[in-house]
């Protein structure tokens, strides 16, 4: 999972699950065995059984109220959080959050990673929410702070400079945000490995630039590179499908039509596969008016 090769962990899951039922339930260990279920559900976009994983977990954690003010506990609710964010339900991913940054604050210190993670994903779901005037603050702060106690290679500074590559990109300053963007998938290059997540979603914000830009056949590059890496990864995600269209309406635009064509279905079925309703209809209607 941590390796982003999600197909070789979603393997694993029928053989997790058959040995856990095994063995009588362990609070500790059977909290571990939920922490990687979740984590491998959330990568491979099964959202909503992650969000049920995850809340399992924490009602499991909560029956030793010593666990409840670990960073694990912390850990945990910053997962729920993620997964929220990615079903689209803004307000309880920005609870959550919230409650996750206080918990990592108390347990690990204001300046720790962890908390740094959690000040970064609060800033993601205000960003998404279409808040960027809250979302800038806490992109800077984790930015700051992560050059301060970690250095600049550090990954999360990869998540840090992206996101303030969004808040530059939605203010207009396009020369900002890739500026942020191209500086944010240098380190994660280094630090994942060419198919990771992070480096396609890096490829894909630079694409967004570039089509900006009306440099089409950088962003078609760039697109071509994302959609390589999601693929390697075997799973169905909707950052993979939003990829996709965006490839298949830069094709056509160059009169690359039947290859538009057919990445555009694609990825009408995958987001309809992911219970997106709002994005499949966006391609089916775009593929309507490009018959």
């Amino acid at each position: 999972d941590d390796l982003g090769e999600i197909h070789k962990a979603m393997a694993l899951l029928p053989v997790t699950r058959a040995a856990a039922e095994r063995v009588p339930q362990d609070l500790y260990n059977h909290a571990r065995y939920l922490s990687a279920i979740g984590d491998v559900l959330s990568s491979a976009g099964n959202f909503p059984e992650a969000e049920a994983t995850y809340r399992q977990l924490l009602t499991l954690m909560q029956q030793d109220p010593a666990l409840t003010k670990e960073e694990q506990f912390a850990g945990a609710t910053s997962n729920l959080g993620l997964v929220q964010q990615a079903q689209a339900h803004y307000d309880e991913a920005a609870q959550t959050f919230t409650q996750a940054l206080q918990l990592f604050e108390a347990s690990s210190g204001v300046e720790h990673p962890q908390t740094m993670n959690a000040v970064i994903g609060l800033a993601s779901v205000y960003m998404d929410a279409g808040k960027p005037t809250l979302a800038k603050p806490l992109f800077e702060r984790a930015a700051t702070t992560l050059r301060k106690t970690v250095g600049e290679s550090h990954p999360l500074m990869s998540e840090a400079l992206s996101g303030l590559g969004r808040c530059f990109a939605s203010a207009g300053d396009l020369t900002s945000a890739q500026r942020m963007h191209e500086q944010a998938l240098v380190i994660a290059e280094a630090a994942y490995g060419e198919n990771h997540p992070m480096v396609a979603n890096e490829r894909y914000e630079l694409a967004l630039i570039a089509v900006s830009k009306k440099q089409n056949n950088t962003a078609i590059q760039l697109l071509t590179k994302s959609l390589t890496s999601w693929n390697a990864g075997g799973t169905q995600r909707s950052e993979a499908a939003a990829t996709r269209f965006a490839l298949a309406q830069q094709l056509w635009d160059t009169n690359q039509r039947s290859e538009a064509r057919r990445l555009a279905a694609e990825a009408e079925s995958e987001f309809a596969d992911l219970q997106l309703p709002d994005r499949a209809t966006e391609v089916t209607v775009w593929r309507k008016a490009h018959l």
